[in-house]
């Protein structure tokens, strides 16, 4: 049984909490801002992920 949330899942919900309350404010900008941001963030987690996995 998980009695603490892990810091990663806190901060991940808290960023789509963030992300949906901004697309309630300012509509599909909001998105269209957060895929902009998001989709660099994301691939360059990928790609220093993998550079560090033992082939």
């Amino acid at each position: 049984m998980i009695d603490r949330i892990d810091a990663a899942t806190l901060f991940f919900a808290n960023l789509l909490l963030a992300v949906a309350v901004a697309t309630v404010i300012w509509g599909a900008t909001a998105l269209l801002m957060a895929a902009l941001v998001g989709v660099p963030i994301m691939l360059g987690t990928i790609v220093r992920i993998s550079m560090t996995a033992k082939a």
